[in-house]
């Protein structure tokens, strides 16, 4: 035997369930005589007496570590497509044994197994070894050649609960993992087929399923499950019991059609009696789900149908909804149901005691069992409903005709936001007012970036159009944008924003220059830029500064008794029209001769 381990473990998948002997192998010994099997697989009698919820996974012994490990894993991968265990992720089994200093190399011991599952904190181990894992010649070829010994240990006795062996070559030239992955699937198929001989079906987990309606009728009851995908699980077993203890007896299967809810209906049930019912779902090998929670339905005559069923629109994050109560003696109350679309899926909302009553409000949320919905009503959105009366046995009648009623819309954006422009520390805004009546007020938000206008700058009364945001700084440019808020607290889309720059301050004075001449010192500097300065103030030093004078024009004459050898130091600002003040220029020193 020649054996060549392959080094690239990728390849493409074979089906996902092979039958044992299918085309793609040879045995081990040859060809398989015919009715005669390559591997085989055992489960315990005593297997399907004990839950294993959540089990370990090993990386299975082999001659070279990658493949033990990649053999695990397409092993794992199978036996999670079962739904029979909850498996361990690899990286919390290293994380646990790492801290107790074993390796998950080459577990393949019950001890050893028990022990690890134990610190796993799992019910089973799943150990294996893969004694071969290359190439054969056979003939002039070279074929695959996979022999995998597989099972599992119970942590708590040590027994094994059931174990998987097979060895194959394949038949036609392809990768190793390719032909890995089909032995393997081919090994589940068979470790799927003596599940079920032995009668451990529990698959813990496949998601279970659930009753998402029930009703009693004459003789008979109604039950109504979602389903889960067909492909997955295409039968339902319903159970019918004569007590919430047992013992229950199979009532019939439905068979999964893809459509929601699936729909079961027991008939020859007798008047006014109370039966309990559970359902368990099927895989297409026959694993079972858990059961869904016990109902109860007492079998009688149903309510006559809700009449006159209303719901009135525009109103803010609510639909009040009326019917004519049903005049029958049994009946003690209504369920109400809703749903965004007029084909539904309708979900309850509420209950209402009362065989008289005949008015609710819905506000959104919703109480009922079943009901997924849990925030308010939304704006501008139409709400179907319908109604069913309920008698004292918990028997609901049919549906109503179906109401429905939009919501109040949220107010138009606001429109023709404008804003001044070079305002002194401020900014005046002005808008068109909103079309809606009953605005209560406008919201003012300013940003400092098209992208931030995030800070609220104030309110206004409804009835008021125009703001002014004041304190800003000079010389900078704010974004603004406005929204309505009705009198229902209902908010409206921002305004587009605009942009307002405020006025700026001058620029200080630059050139300045002094020369003393002629009994006065001459102050000369650049005029400003700005086309709208009104004057500027001189400045001299003393012990502090001190306005010494004004000018119009970018020059001054400063008049003294002077003395000799004194020094004199000036600095000047630029005063606007709106009297923003500049920086101070830089100063200028004349030493008198």
């Amino acid at each position: 035997m020649i054996l060549i381990l392959l080094a690239a473990l990728g390849g493409a998948a074979c089906s996902s369930s092979p039958k044992p002997e299918g085309k793609a192998f040879i045995s081990d010994s040859g060809e398989s005589k015919k009715g005669q099997g390559r591997g085989s697989a055992f489960v315990s009698p005593h297997a399907k007496e004990k839950v294993y919820h959540k089990v370990a996974v090993m990386p299975f012994r082999a001659p070279v570590e990658l493949a033990g490990a990649s053999v695990a894993d397409m092993f794992s991968t199978e036996l999670l497509k079962t739904y029979k265990y909850e498996l361990v992720e690899r990286s919390q089994m290293e994380q646990v044994l790492g801290e107790q200093e074993l390796g998950l190399k080459g577990v393949t011991e019950s001890a050893l197994a028990m022990r690890v599952g134990k610190m796993l904190n799992v019910q089973g181990v799943i150990v294996g070894t893969v004694p071969e894992y290359g190439l054969r010649a056979v003939g002039s070829s070279e074929l695959p050649a996979v022999g995998i010994n597989v099972r599992m240990i119970d942590v708590e006795t040590g027994s094994i609960v059931w174990s998987v062996t097979d060895s194959a070559i394949s038949k036609n030239p392809t990768s190793i993992s390719a032909f890995t992955q089909t032995l393997v699937e081919s090994m589940i198929f068979r470790l799927k087929q003596e599940w079920i001989a032995a009668g451990d079906t529990f698959s813990v987990n496949m998601p279970r399923p659930e009753f998402v309606s029930y009703r009693g009728e004459i003789r008979g009851a109604v039950l109504e499950l979602y389903a889960l995908p067909k492909d997955g699980f295409p039968t339902y077993r319903v159970l019918r019991g004569r007590t919430k203890d047992g013992p229950f007896v199979a009532a019939g299967e439905i068979k999964n059609s893809g459509a929601n809810p699936l729909v079961f209906k027991d008939e020859g049930l007798l008047d006014a009696e109370t039966y309990y019912y559970k359902a368990v779902a099927l895989t297409p090998h026959g694993l079972t789900s858990a059961y869904t929670d016990l109902v109860k339905i007492t079998t009688t005559g149903p309510p006559s149908p809700v009449a006159a069923m209303q719901a009135k629109g525009a109103v803010a994050r609510s639909v009040p909804l009326s019917w004519t109560p049903v005049a029958e003696p049994e009946v003690k109350g209504y369920y109400l149901f809703r749903a965004e679309s007029r084909d539904g899926p309708f979900k309850e909302i509420a209950y209402v005691k009362g065989r008289d009553a005949g008015e609710y409000v819905d506000k959104g949320g919703g109480g009922g069992m079943f009901s997924s919905s849990r925030g308010a009503l939304k704006d501008l959105t139409e709400y179907f409903y319908k109604a069913q009366a309920v008698n004292v046995v918990d028997v609901r009648g049919p549906y109503s005709p179906v109401a429905s009623a939009v919501t109040k819309p949220v107010p138009q954006p606001v429109e023709g936001l404008a804003a001044a422009q070079f305002e002194v520390r401020r900014v005046t805004l002005n808008w068109s007012p909103n079309p809606e009546t009953d605005i209560d007020e406008y919201e003012i938000f300013r940003g400092e970036s098209p992208e931030a206008i995030d800070r609220k700058a104030g309110t206004v009364k409804g009835s008021v159009t125009r703001f002014v945001d004041d304190r800003l700084d000079h010389g900078t440019a704010y974004f603004f944008r406005v929204r309505a808020v009705d009198k229902d607290k209902l908010v409206g889309p921002f305004s587009r924003s605009v942009v307002s720059m405020t006025k700026a301050r001058p620029v200080k004075p630059l050139g300045l220059a002094a020369v003393f001449r002629d009994g006065r010192i001459a102050i000369t500097w650049a005029a400003n830029p700005e086309d709208d300065i009104a004057r500027y103030e001189i400045s001299k030093k003393g012990f502090l500064w001190s306005k010494t004078g004004e000018s119009a024009k970018p020059s001054f004459e400063f008049h003294d008794t002077f003395k000799s050898g004194e020094e004199y130091t000036f600095r000047v600002m630029a005063v606007d029209a709106a009297g923003l003040e500049s920086d101070p220029s830089d100063p200028v020193t004349v030493k008198l001769p």
